[in-house]
């Protein structure tokens, strides 16, 4: 079982240095988040993940900003801030294992993640915003936001300073006309002129945040402009695989493929054509928690039942769960029916067989559109 631990938090709700059971800490979080919201406040919430029998060790520490929409819960937070970092394969499947074990008893409705698509919006007609792409649209209302809140602290710096050092001034007033002509840009891609925003990213390639690079990567990636997203992430083609196919464009993904082939790209391919075995056949593959439900459905479906409910416990999804209780259970009706008509057939039982038969075909139906 997993505890957190809050050691900073000006609000006496959660008592700091004491430990708690995850599952309270998430419900407390959620309650403080929209407390925060309403009363349009942040406050920092400085914590730190441990196992419940265990020395301390953190398995995760953290800073929950209530208040910001960043996330609806603590649940949420950890989960999306893992999802940000880069990892290798033993991460992968140790973030797997960490989320896994924060979702152990936690009730469904902490699970859901909350879209907020102008939460940070920094006064724009949002009538005049084009018909974006939906993580365009998110991508650039967050650096948006992250931009405008840089700008508030910058101009407090500068006010703090003008005072004592004329450098310090037109130093700060050069950032804050940067920060001001950067906002500028990301104003004009949510109004839908997307070649401003490719100058600069282009021109900015060195400097770019790992946000600013997936935007940067989701545009050429619309142009097709695979050499370019390649280059911008150093070859990393199985990263770029994963992100065109959490974007859900599998076209994009098997256009990339032709030219860039990774073990990713044709794990996810194989997938949606229902090449399971095939699927199944890959090694070495970055497992994300979507591949894990893509390769417990394949082990499903090619009869890996076992085999199917191991890799279950990697993403404890609802759905796939049900799915394969109701395999199990359609499996052993198929299997009994074919032992009555052998029965019925040996018999000579004609009517037997035929109305048997039938029920057959109904279950198979069933079994075959899980």
């Amino acid at each position: 079982m997993l505890q957190v631990m809050f050691t900073q938090l000006n609000d006496n709700t959660i008592k700091k240095n004491e430990r708690m059971d995850f599952v309270d800490a998430v419900k407390q979080s959620a309650i403080l988040e929209q407390k925060y919201r309403e009363d349009k406040k942040k406050v920092n919430g400085d914590f730190y993940l441990i196992e419940k029998e265990s020395d301390g060790t953190a398995l995760y520490t953290g800073t929950f900003i209530f208040g910001s929409h960043y996330a609806p819960n603590l649940y949420i937070h950890i989960k999306k801030k893992l999802e940000e970092i880069k990892m290798n394969k033993q991460q992968q499947r140790e973030r797997i294992e960490l989320i896994a074990k924060m979702e152990d008893g936690l009730p469904d409705i902490y699970k859901k993640e909350e879209v907020i698509e102008n939460a940070h919006l920094l006064n724009l007609d949002v009538s005049r915003i084009s018909k974006l792409k939906k993580w365009q649209r998110r991508s650039i209302y967050a650096l948006t936001g992250l931009l405008g809140f840089a700008f508030v602290g910058t101009v407090f710096y500068m006010v703090m300073t003008i005072a004592q050092y004329d450098v310090a001034y037109n130093k700060e007033r050069q950032t804050v006309a940067a920060q001001e002509k950067t906002l500028e840009i990301y104003e004009q891609g949510l109004l839908g002129n997307k070649n401003e925003m490719l100058d600069y990213f282009n021109e900015n390639q060195k400097n770019l945040t790992d946000e600013e690079k997936k935007i940067y990567a989701g545009l050429l990636l619309e142009d097709k402009k695979f050499k370019e997203v390649v280059r911008l992430y150093n070859n990393d083609l199985g990263y770029i695989a994963t992100m065109i196919s959490n974007r859900g464009d599998i076209n994009t993904l098997k256009e990339f493929h032709k030219d860039f082939p990774s073990k990713e790209s044709s794990f996810d391919i194989f997938y949606t054509d229902k090449k399971y075995k095939e699927l199944l056949a890959l090694k070495d593959v970055d497992m994300t928690v979507k591949r894990s439900e893509m390769k417990t459905y394949a082990l499903m479906k090619t009869g890996k039942l076992e085999e199917a409910k191991s890799e279950l416990s990697n993403n404890n999804n609802d759905d796939l769960k049900g799915k394969l209780t109701e395999y199990e259970k359609l499996s052993k009706e198929i299997k009994e029916l074919n032992e009555a008509i052998k029965i019925a057939k040996d018999s000579k039982k004609d009517k037997e067989v035929k109305a048997l038969g039938k029920k057959k075909a109904e279950v198979e139906k069933k079994f075959n559109a899980l």
